[in-house]
């Protein structure tokens, strides 16, 4: 699911990932993530975000990568 930050034109999600978004799909796909995958790439400060609103879902922990990067 796309989710754009600057385009106010793009029809679809806005903003940023958030817990709310993510409950949304995964209900409406009836998605189990408990065992995905998850791969995070980016800035120390967006990782720790979505890392906080994952844990609030069941992912195991050794299902998550993360890389750094920044500007």
């Amino acid at each position: 699911v796309p989710i754009v930050s600057r385009d106010p034109d793009f029809q679809g999600e806005k903003g940023h990932l958030s817990h709310d978004i993510l409950q949304k799909y995964l209900s409406a796909s009836r998605t189990d993530i408990s065992c995905a995958q998850i791969f995070i790439c980016g800035p120390a400060g967006m990782q720790k975000t979505y890392l906080r609103i994952l844990h609030d879902f069941p992912v195991e922990q050794q299902n998550i990568h993360t890389e750094n990067f920044s500007f």
